[in-house]
């Protein structure tokens, strides 16, 4: 599992860059999941490598506790703190 944080504001005069980049390895099918300062979380299935996703907070649900994943795919977490 891997995680980064986004700081959106905050720091003087500017912010972290909303890109994030993560190592995939030799996976070919990953998860992404975002979860939004308000609670919410946005979750990506299948994500394949050297792709670029645009998440979005408007399509975010409420938390809840994620099923298990296989042991053979890869999770991500970003948090998004705007």
């Amino acid at each position: 599992m891997q995680s980064q944080e986004v700081a959106c504001g905050g720091i003087y005069l500017s912010g972290s860059d909303p890109e994030r980049v993560f190592a995939a390895g030799k996976s070919e099918s990953m998860t992404l999941e975002v979860t939004w300062r308000n609670g919410m979380r946005s979750v990506v299935r299948d994500v394949k490598p050297n792709r670029i996703y645009e998440i979005d907070e408007a399509g975010a649900v409420a938390k809840t506790t994620p099923p298990p994943l296989p042991r053979r795919n890869r999770f991500f977490r970003m948090s998004v703190n705007c």
